[in-house]
């Protein structure tokens, strides 16, 4: 696609088009919205801050879900930087943070089997109430 798109941009100065089309996205992007934040490391988040510095940038996921995707548990790059973007964030208190409560896509049954198994092995967890 980015091939494609280097053929048919007309480019108006002598810059490399590539370099035209960079500074066209970081100043026009205003919103870029990451779906299954949990799964996004913490650097991944930091190189979107500064790839796009005047964008908002909106993390929607679960941190009951999977977490970032590790080479090894004892691989240092992932201790240093391979924490959920979504749970460093959730840990920040000047940002804000909507908290969904009602599951629309299970019956209340399910809800109150997973809610027991998770409290059954997880007894510091609190129940939904």
């Amino acid at each position: 696609i980015l091939d494609r798109l280097l053929k048919v941009y007309k480019n108006d100065d002598d810059r490399p088009v590539k370099d035209v089309i960079r500074d066209k996205l970081i100043k026009n992007v205003r919103r870029i919205v990451v779906d299954e934040a949990s799964q996004l490391t913490e650097a991944a988040l930091n190189a979107l801050i500064l790839s796009f510095p005047k964008a908002q940038i909106v993390l929607i996921g679960d941190s009951k879900q999977l977490p970032p995707f590790r080479y090894s548990a004892g691989d240092v790059v992932s201790q240093l930087s391979g924490r959920s973007a979504l749970e460093v964030c959730s840990a920040k208190q000047n940002l804000p943070v909507i908290t969904l409560t009602r599951v629309y896509r299970a019956s209340p049954q399910t809800i109150t089997c997973f809610d027991f198994s998770r409290d059954r092995f997880n007894p510091s967890s609190k129940t939904r109430q």
